[in-house]
């Protein structure tokens, strides 16, 4: 099942743990769509309840697939976008060292930032994009196809 946007800001603003991590890269990534458990160190910390501080390992399960096979319910990454990436920022719950992915809270960064790039207001000023275009009446009746469309050519 998909998760609301209203949920995905909620989650952002909540999580115990907003991170950047540095991937283990030693793990063997498999070929075709499974659950995967993703392990890193952390480079950055943006939010810690005190669990999770720089220097620690923490691992997540995602659904890795490749393009043309995602599921319509769990978070996911494209097996090339896990394969190139080195460094991830994610929003987290659960027990360090073994974590659970708040959402679908995880972006690919090129390197540790001092800002984070998965803020809640980003994602609110995203839903306010959509809603402003959702006030033309054309696109008010058919919202749902002209978010795909911007899926496809993000």
């Amino acid at each position: 099942m998909a998760i609301s946007l209203e949920s995905r800001i909620f989650g952002r603003r909540t999580s115990p743990f907003h991170v950047q991590l540095q991937l283990d890269k030693s793990a063997v990534i498999p070929p075709s769509p499974r659950r995967h458990f993703i392990r890193g160190q952390v480079v950055r910390v943006f939010r810690s309840n005190g669990d999770l501080g720089l220097g620690d390992n923490v691992a997540f399960e995602i659904w890795m697939c490749n393009p043309g096979g995602e599921p319509t319910g769990p978070a996911f990454i494209y097996r090339d976008a896990l394969l190139r990436a080195l460094y991830l920022e994610v929003h987290l719950d659960g027990e360090p060292p073994h974590c659970g992915l708040v959402g679908y809270e995880l972006a690919v960064v090129d390197a540790p930032t001092e800002e984070p790039k998965l803020t809640a207001e980003q994602l609110e000023q995203v839903a306010s994009q959509w809603l402003s275009r959702a006030e033309e009446p054309t696109v008010r009746k058919r919202w749902w196809e002209r978010l795909r469309g911007e899926r496809r050519h993000s």
